[in-house]
């Protein structure tokens, strides 16, 4: 086991001990920086969910205040737990997973998405830039909501599936947005995010976001 993921399984012990503070802190925040150090660990992770939910555990203490820093780890979190839900698409406590760290996160990690949904285009159309990025991960999100309706338990995710129903259906994103098309484009997207991301990490060596 590589040395990033020894201290994300310290802290997820520490965790279960129910020691929520520096004890499971610590450990993450020595993930993070290892992986810094030695990008190449990214390719040998043993247990991609329990990487990926470790990283974004991390970004919940909120010590990360660059944007960069934090889409470079909402980035690779993303990955690891995508990895997972690819492996294992019917397990719920990965897309939940997957939903808190986009949710959270959703300002920094737009702009990966963006990397991805506006390859090519020019500056100038940077509002129409900034719109397509947004509504590319609602997409995302509606999809992972929509895939298990035990999901709507949680109230976060189940005001967050109300409020985009409702937007669908009011034509927020135009007359040719139906549930279904956000439903499909938001599959296809999570695999074109996933794709770029384990491309530009684990094949570049690339962990600069």
């Amino acid at each position: 086991m590589t040395e990033t993921e020894q201290f994300v399984v310290e802290a997820m012990a520490q965790l279960s001990m129910g020691n929520d503070g520096d004890a499971t802190y610590h450990p993450l925040y020595k993930a993070w920086r290892s992986y810094t150090n030695n990008p190449g660990q990214l390719n040998r992770i043993q247990d991609y969910a329990r990487y990926g939910m470790g990283l974004s555990i991390f970004l919940s203490y909120e010590t990360i205040s660059d944007i960069d820093i934090k889409q470079q780890i909402a980035s690779i979190s993303y990955m690891c737990i995508s990895k997972a839900i690819r492996n294992n698409p019917s397990n719920v406590n990965y897309r939940k997973n997957r939903l808190i760290l986009m949710l959270c996160n959703h300002e920094a990690f737009e702009y990966t998405v963006s990397s991805v949904v506006n390859k090519g285009r020019s500056i100038i159309f940077a509002n129409n830039m900034r719109f397509k990025a947004r509504d590319a991960m609602f997409k995302m999100e509606f999809y992972d909501l929509s895939s298990n309706k035990t999901l709507l338990n949680i109230d976060m995710f189940y005001s967050k599936y109300i409020d985009l129903k409702e937007k669908i259906s009011n034509n927020f994103f135009g007359y040719n947005e139906t549930e279904a098309t956000f439903i499909r484009d938001g599959e296809k997207l999570h695999k074109d995010i996933l794709d770029y991301i384990e491309d530009k990490v684990l094949v570049d060596g690339d962990i600069d976001f």
